[in-house]
């Protein structure tokens, strides 16, 4: 069910069916975590459920303005009659929308549920929730908002790109302080969703393909670490402290390199594809500040490229500290994982 929520989102042709599979995936996630996760799970999973509910309450409210304002909840039919809304209506549905995705993407400051869900949900769910589900928060926003009313969100773009710098800085540094090997993903995901939100804020095709590609390649990385942190957990007997960690590229060869091959994508490392998805979410930014002349756009620009150096600082201080320098005596019997699990 909840790969079903996941695929009729993203599949869906109208606003009522959209909603209905995005909360479905809210509720089998939520038993997921609830049933198999670990820590405080009961507590973490309630928190997780009424933060996206909440967020998705504010999708609804814009999306039945937007529907009854149109007349009808066809996406090609609201795009075709949503020109006859006025435009201070246009801008108040594309708050309500984007507040609500934003919430899903865990945005700097509507951030607080997803580092203990993402940290304590079973591998597996982990590796769905951070890489697949939040990043269809930024699918829909290039769907619903941009697509729907792109008058409306040209007005908000520029707030999107202040807000999505920040999410990228405050994700990367929080990641970077981080001894809880899953909670240090979890804070990279934050990072990673400012990428994402960047790339739509530019408003031009280059930078929303570039998110939307990042999508892909943050998915791919992401998911790759978050099972191989699994695999370290798994083989350590439930250590999950990086600084305990060390020298277990030697112990477990094929997960370091899967583990390094994750950080290179996600960090943007030629030839990976996470390279290609940030030179395109840049190259928009920097297309839109010229074009549109706009000075705060190209500082927006400057600053994302050197909040990169966080994704770099977190991602090779990480693979240096679990894999490399010297064992510690209590990983001595530590072996590669079984086939099933690698």
């Amino acid at each position: 069910f909840y790969a079903v929520g996941m695929m009729g989102t993203v599949l869906a042709t109208n606003l009522i069916e959209f909603y209905l599979f995005f909360e479905l995936m809210l509720i089998p996630s939520y038993f997921l975590i609830a049933q198999w996760g670990y820590g405080e799970r009961e507590k973490i999973s309630f928190m997780y459920f009424m933060w996206t509910h909440i967020g998705a309450l504010s999708l609804l409210a814009g999306i039945l303005s937007v529907g009854y304002l149109a007349g009808n909840f066809d996406l090609s039919a609201v795009a075709a009659s949503v020109g006859g809304i006025a435009e201070i209506a246009r801008v108040w549905i594309a708050v309500a929308m984007t507040v609500g995705l934003l919430v899903k993407m865990a945005a700097f400051g509507l951030h607080v549920w997803l580092p203990h869900a993402h940290a304590e949900a079973p591998t597996p769910i982990s590796a769905l929730l951070s890489p697949a589900m939040i990043g269809i928060g930024g699918y829909a926003m290039v769907r619903l908002v941009m697509t729907l009313l792109p008058s409306a969100y040209e007005t908000i773009s520029l707030s999107l790109a202040i807000w999505a710098l920040v999410t990228m800085i405050y994700g990367g540094a929080m990641a970077l302080v981080q001894d809880d090997i899953k909670r240090l993903l979890a804070y990279s995901s934050v990072s990673q969703m400012g990428y994402i939100m960047l790339g739509i804020s530019s408003a031009y095709s280059m930078g929303v393909v570039g998110s939307m590609f990042h999508y892909v390649s943050h998915g791919t990385g992401k998911g790759i670490l978050f099972m191989t942190a699994g695999a370290i957990i798994l083989q350590t007997n439930g250590l999950r402290s990086i600084g305990r960690m060390g020298g277990l590229a030697a112990k477990m060869p094929i997960t370091a390199i899967a583990t390094i091959i994750g950080f290179m994508s996600i960090l943007g490392a030629p030839p990976f594809n996470g390279f290609i998805s940030e030179v395109l979410i840049f190259a928009g930014v920097f297309q839109a500040g010229i074009l549109t002349s706009s000075t705060p756009r190209l500082v927006l620009g400057v600053l994302g490229l050197i909040a990169t150096a966080l994704t770099v600082g977190y991602a090779l201080w990480t693979i240096r500290r679990v894999f490399f320098g010297p064992l510690p005596d209590h990983l001595s019997t530590v072996r590669e994982p079984p086939l099933s699990v690698t």
